[in-house]
């Protein structure tokens, strides 16, 4: 035999590749290698599981279609021989076996696009066989095997087919055959009413797989409901009114069942709450898994569930239906409450609510708790309280029109009449959180339509501020306002819950109704809120800036740590939560603020706090309750740039470490806070602190525009007036100038146009400004009118003497701007409700129409005849009213010419009864006191700022202090002050005729004299604000030889020159011809 040639070596050395041979493996390498098998063989474990289940579940589903194939065929046998085997069935027991089994075998295939002729035909034979099928459920105990919803398997049948039925209906349109819904909806009313077989466990079935919402969108898509924005005639029609009949007859058919385990109201309480969920409020995916032993039920699947109407179909749809069937049903209304306290509450139900939920209980909410028998009205008032407040975050999905129709049906009586039920047992936090929510909505609601006239009115504000000093969030001990009174940094959430409660309170706050005694307690609580607020949002540090051994180390000692601390602590990214903290903390402090600005106007106007021990502060009103000086620290020296740099007026928290989108880095923490209070509560501030400072500013502003050098060198603004036209020559010189913080350089023309001599040092200026603001503000003029107290405000009527009066009232405003810049006095009057409203408007803050608007108390500053009789009509009868034919409307004379002002729109077709005479009142007190001089008094604000470099500062005081500023202290002259501090020339103080005017001045001059003669000698009637030792330059007394001549005046450097007369009587007889001559000044 041939064996193989066999050729080579016949052991090989075995080939070593050297690239990398003697490399080892390292542990992580093998573990890495080992972890990477184990992966894939997992992935493809999966692989093999998922395809198991892929051929799984084909091969069940050819199974079920083969089943349902062979169900359908067997359904169409029995269905062909139906109608005679159901008539010559023996007794009711045979008809109701047989259509069940021909039920069940519909159950077990139904699909709607494809068996709609089946369901159609089984239909028929339920409403022509109903009473024999109707019978079963109470000749026959229930099965002892049970479906997973509590019926047994023929009730269970029966309801799946009428499901089925439902979900028939779903699906046809609008132009479908009336053979295709008749035989369904039949069917449907047959078994949902009285006597029809069905169980309440059978409605509560039908009900929780989608009874409502499919009907509902039946009732849509066949009566062309969709896209109407207006359904006010939907229920007239006949078929729109059976059909909706029929979306309420498992509620109504409830109440007349009397079978129920829990009653019929617990039961009517169940189906409205299916009804609100899947019609008025966010929809729920009804989840079904089947019965074991059926096969199919594609009406309860998740994916062929109709979508729910409209918010706008539903509301004007299902409201008014269930208002209707309340009406009828007394019961149905208590069930409804309660049904919709189970859905939005987050206690009893899945806290679900809906813009539809809100609109009902809004626009239908009379009806509905007229009607709801069987709650008390106090627990329907809060209940329905409480279902508004859950139900108000669904208010921005409602359309515009649907949501002023929530505003309006909130503003009417019956809420009212529920806001005062339900607060009625006391101050409840919880009841004033709903209403604040309530409140929130309306925005027409105030405390004059939520109470009435009277003790209710001071006892709900008291109520109310009660429940918020005692309000709690969450487990902590103590009220809130208390924690951050003591600037304690509550949780977040806790402040949150707050805020609704203090914007609501603001919002319908009024002093009228409250005791002084009332008035001193909440303004302190409230001043000490205000405080407390200003220091936690302007912290020494900014909270995500603590790093985390710092949280840990005052957690360990027991410290608290907010939480945005601790996640700033825990998070690496800085200011994530700074900016909103810090608007929490400005929509809390503009609540309070307005709180404590209006209870700090009205105690400069009906003074409740504790008088003031300091003369001048009294005059001006100043109380030392508002002050909190030692809580801060004190002012020393700020300067004017800090202002100067704001890019936003009036932005809470613009200095805080909180806000970090601006960086200051010159300023500490202490003038960061003491910037915040002076701009936004500087009452909280010592009064000669706030003046100290406003007077250091403009020094300090002054030096960065070189003033200084305005003095006695040849730069300034030159002016030279005529006395006789003083005021013509200031306004065409001085109107036109680009600013007036130059010194102006006056000179004076007599009556023969001569030049008065003199150097104008400063007096001069001084006398100018007084002129010509005299002159200004003198009424013969027209531009001011008198109030009943003497004191100036703008005249209506300037608008039709001078076509450019707004130009005056600028130049009025820069001249006393001027007077202020220059830290000089004038005896200038203004009517305080003038005052108040030029700082307001001098602020440029948005809202300044807003808190321009006149209160009745300050109606009396004008004309205190008028604030009475207006006052009266308070305590006027409806005929006396009626007699009265009073309306919202005025008609004033202008210059000859009546014409007719509205205080309101349409008002003058809106008669004066007792339930509106407060809003009568208080727009009449608006139109006197601001809409007619709103154009004058914004004129003269701006004129006033053009000078004031920071319009902030003005906002340091009220009114009653800025008149201090201009005029000086109103309190008597203080001679022996004036004496301490005047300087002598040619004299001493002991020289008879010195000592002789210091007796005139002391003992024989009244304080009208007195004031005469400083007016001649300084042209000041009043005292300095510190006293006379802040005169520059000092009073001076000078003797001169002539006898012959009268006493003359150096006004420019307050020097007055005596001759020597060495009388008594001489020297008081020529003083005051001196004085009343008003001699010039070149008479000295």
């Amino acid at each position: 035999m041939n064996l193989p040639l066999f050729t080579g070596e016949y052991r090989r050395k075995p080939v070593q590749s050297l690239g990398g041979a003697s490399k080892s493996d390292t542990k992580n390498d093998l573990l890495e290698k080992s972890r990477k098998q184990r992966l894939l063989r997992e992935h493809r474990r999966q692989e093999e599981e998922a395809a198991t289940r892929i051929q799984a579940f084909y091969r069940g589903s050819q199974s079920r279609r083969l089943t349902q194939n062979l169900t359908r065929q067997r359904f169409d046998e029995l269905a062909a021989a139906a109608a005679s085997v159901l008539d010559n069935s023996s007794g009711d027991a045979g008809v109701r076996d047989n259509f069940l089994l021909l039920a069940k075998c519909l159950n077990n295939f139904y699909l709607p696009h494809l068996d709609g002729d089946r369901i159609v035909h089984l239909c028929s034979l339920y409403v022509k066989h109903h009473r024999a099928i109707s019978s079963f459920a109470a000749q026959r105990p229930p099965s002892s095997a049970s479906s997973s919803v509590g019926l047994d398997l023929d009730s269970f049948a029966l309801g799946k087919f009428l499901g089925n039925s439902l979900a028939h209906l779903s699906r046809l349109d609008q132009h479908a055959d009336s053979r295709m819904y008749a035989g369904p909806l039949r069917v449907l009313e047959l078994a949902l009413q009285g006597g029809g077989g069905v169980s309440p466990a059978l409605r509560q079935y039908l009900a929780s797989k989608g009874y409502f919402r499919h009907l509902l969108a039946f009732i849509v898509t066949r009566c062309g409901l969709a896209g109407r924005s207006d359904l006010s005639d939907a229920l007239s029609q006949p078929l729109t009114r059976s059909l909706c009949s029929l979306l309420l007859l498992p509620l109504t058919s409830s109440l007349a069942n009397e079978s129920g385990s829990d009653g019929p109201e617990q039961e009517c309480r169940t189906l409205t709450g299916h009804l609100l969920r899947q019609t008025l409020c966010c929809p729920t995916a009804c989840s079904y898994r089947g019965h074991r032993g059926c096969i199919g039920g594609s009406f309860f699947a998740v994916s062929q569930l109709p979508s729910p109407a409209s918010p706008l179909v539903a509301c004007q749809l299902v409201g008014p239906l269930l208002a209707s069937a309340a009406a009828s049903q007394p019961r149905l209304g208590s069930a409804l409450l309660a049904a919709a306290n189970d859905v939005t509450s987050p206690a009893t139900g899945n806290g679900q609510s809906g813009p539809g939920l809100l609109h009902l209980l809004a626009c239908q909410g009379r009806e509905i708790l007229l009607h709801s028998a069987t709650m008390s009205p106090a627990a329907s008032a809060r209940l329905m309280l409480q279902l508004l407040h859950l139900s108000r975050p669904c208010l921005r999905e409602l359309p515009a029109d649907l949501a002023e129709d929530v505003a309006a049906g909130l503003s009417s009586d019956w809420f009212a009449e529920v806001a005062r039920t339900a607060v009625a047992d006391g101050p409840d936090s919880q009841v004033f959180v709903h209403l604040s929510s309530v409140i929130e909505m309306a925005p027409s609601l105030s405390l004059y339509s939520l109470t009435p006239a009277g003790p209710a009115r001071s006892a709900f504000l008291r109520s109310f501020w009660q429940a918020i000093s005692q309000f709690r969030h969450g487990q902590h001990p103590q009220p809130l306002v208390q924690l951050i009174s003591r600037a304690v940094q509550p949780e977040l959430p806790a402040m949150a819950a707050l805020q609704p409660l203090l914007a609501a309170f603001a919002r319908l706050f009024s002093p009228e109704p409250l005791t002084r005694q009332c008035l001193l307690g909440l303004s302190a609580d409230l001043r000490d809120l205000l405080l407390g607020l200003l220091l936690l949002s302007h912290p020494d540090t900014r909270p995500d800036l603590l790093n985390a051994d710092y949280v840990r180390a005052l957690r360990s000692l027991g410290g608290a740590v907010g939480p945005e601390a601790a996640a700033g602590a825990d998070n690496s990214g800085a200011g994530s939560g700074s900016r909103e903290l810090l608007q929490l903390y400005s929509s809390l402090f503009s609540s309070v603020k307005l709180l404590v600005s209006r209870l700090y106007s009205l105690d400069q106007l009906r003074k409740f706090t504790p008088a003031s021990s300091n003369a001048s502060l009294e005059s001006s009103g100043t109380s030392s309750h508002w002050s909190v000086q030692g809580r801060i620290p004190p002012i020393k020296s700020l300067q004017p740039a800090y202002w100067l740099e704001r890019e936003a007026s009036n932005s809470f928290g613009y200095y805080s470490v909180l806000n970090d989108s601006i960086s200051i880095p010159y300023l500490s923490s202490t003038e960061r806070l003491q910037l915040a209070i002076l701009t936004e509560a500087p009452y909280l501030i010592n009064f000669w602190d706030r003046v100290r400072l406003f007077y250091s500013l403009l020094h300090a502003y002054k030096a960065s525009i070189d003033y200084d050098r305005h003095e006695f060198g040849a730069s300034g603004i030159r002016v030279t007036a005529r006395r006789d036209k003083i005021y013509e020559d200031a306004f065409s010189q001085l109107y036109g100038e680009e600013n007036l913080y130059p010194r102006l350089k006056v000179s004076f023309r007599n009556e023969l146009g001569l030049e008065e001599a003199g150097i104008d040092g400063g007096g001069l200026m001084r006398e100018f400004l007084a002129l010509v603001l005299s002159a200004a503000f003198d009424p013969q003029r027209g531009f001011y009118s008198q109030a009943s107290s003497g004191a100036l405000y703008p005249n209506p009527l300037s608008a039709a003497i001078n076509s450019e009066f707004t130009s005056h009232y600028f130049f009025h405003g820069r001249l006393l701007g001027k007077l202020l810049f220059e830290r000089l006095l004038i005896d200038l009057p203004l009517a305080p409700f003038f005052l108040r409203r030029v700082i307001i408007y001098a602020s440029g803050a948005r809202d300044a129409q807003q808190r321009a608007a006149a209160s009745l108390d300050e109606l009396e500053e004008l004309d205190a005849e008028l604030y009475k009789n207006v006052l009266a009509l308070s305590s006027a009868s409806a005929e006396d009213l009626e007699a009265m034919e009073l309306d919202f409307s005025l008609t004033e004379d202008r210059l000859g010419r009546s014409e007719t002002v509205e205080l309101k729109p349409d008002g003058s077709s809106v008669r004066v009864t007792p339930d509106n005479v407060t809003e009568y009142q208080l727009l009449l007190a608006d139109y006197r006191l601001r809409r007619q001089t709103a154009a004058q008094t914004q004129a003269f604000a701006q004129g006033l700022v053009s000078v004031i470099p920071c319009s902030d500062w003005l906002a340091f005081f009220s009114h009653n202090e800025l008149q201090l500023l201009i005029s000086g202290s109103d309190s008597p002259i203080d001679v022996l002050d004036l004496r301490r501090h005047t300087q002598y020339q040619n004299c001493s103080a002991e020289s008879d005729t010195v000592a002789a005017f210091w007796r005139l001045m002391l003992d024989d001059f009244d304080e009208l004299q007195r004031r005469a003669v400083l007016r001649f000698v300084t042209s000041l009637t009043r005292a300095p604000l510190y006293g006379w030792q802040e005169l520059q330059p000092a009073f001076t007394l000078a003797l001169v030889p002539e006898t012959d001549r009268l006493p003359t005046a150096s006004t420019c450097i307050n020097l007055l020159k005596l001759p020597d007369y060495g009388d008594m009587d001489t020297l008081k007889q020529k003083l005051m011809l001196a004085v009343e001559s008003n001699s010039g000044f070149e008479l000295s």
